[in-house]
């Protein structure tokens, strides 16, 4: 009777170990838990440049997540895109071929999107980022540089 009890003990200490195991597939973050960020870099209304979301709303600091998809697209001119000196863009985002290549900068075309998917590994950090308009010969305005955080 004795061992029944120890053995039911142990198969119940079992299956509630094995029940809180996760087992994590080759992604561990499901496509359909990351969110994608539109950052639209357009001129306001009062003539300078900003940072907008979809809706129009100004939104100068960009909060993503591991694993998110950060898309801007400039929308009338040509421009470009800086991080700061010293910012390893390739240890915070999967970039696409050709872009950020042995450079800190890099030329977006008009109405064009620069995706940047940040690292499911990536490390947490809260960097500047500058956006030049060519057009208008101007940086866009939010916090002066607008800034990027990844939780």
């Amino acid at each position: 009777m004795n061992k029944q009890k120890t053995l039911m003990l142990m198969l119940i200490s079992f299956f509630m170990i094995s029940a809180g195991m996760i087992f994590l597939s080759e992604d561990p973050i499901p496509e359909g838990n990351r969110a994608t960020i539109n950052a639209n870099i357009m001129e306001h209304s009062d003539g300078t440049w900003r940072v907008k979301d979809n809706n129009g709303n100004i939104t100068a600091t960009i909060v993503a997540a591991k694993a998110d998809n950060i898309n801007f697209r400039v929308i009338g001119s040509d421009a470009i895109f800086s991080f700061p000196e010293g910012f390893d863009i390739h240890k915070h985002f999967i970039v696409p071929e050709g872009v950020f290549v042995n450079t800190r900068n890099h030329r977006l075309s008009a109405n064009q999107t620069l995706r940047l998917d940040v690292r499911p590994d990536a490390p947490a950090v809260q960097t500047n980022y500058d956006v030049y308009v060519l057009r208008d010969s101007k940086y866009v305005i939010g916090n002066s540089p607008p800034v990027l955080i990844i939780r």
